[in-house]
């Protein structure tokens, strides 16, 4: 029993990176330059600080809200199954 949560919690997990990964691809790929992507990447973050988040690309908020949905996911997934 235990190998098939733990087997459930690798997929979800790295489901979640693949996602992340994919997100950063799209990222770099919508800037040309590396660096703007960095400073986009860093006034997100920023902004969700304050509680402002404001995406211009829909497919990037998609990815993230995704992505944080399944890490969330995997992470109480995990603390249920391993609690016991």
């Amino acid at each position: 029993v235990i190998i098939i949560k733990e087997k459930i919690l690798i997929m979800l997990v790295s489901l979640s990176i693949v996602l992340m990964i994919l997100t950063n691809i799209n990222l770099i790929k919508s800037n040309n330059n590396f660096d703007s992507t960095i400073q986009t990447i860093k006034g997100q973050l920023d902004m969700s600080e304050k509680g402002l988040v404001t995406v211009p690309q829909p497919n990037y908020q998609l990815t993230v809200i995704l992505s944080s949905i399944f890490f969330i996911i995997g992470i109480g997934v995990g603390w249920v199954l391993f609690k016991k």
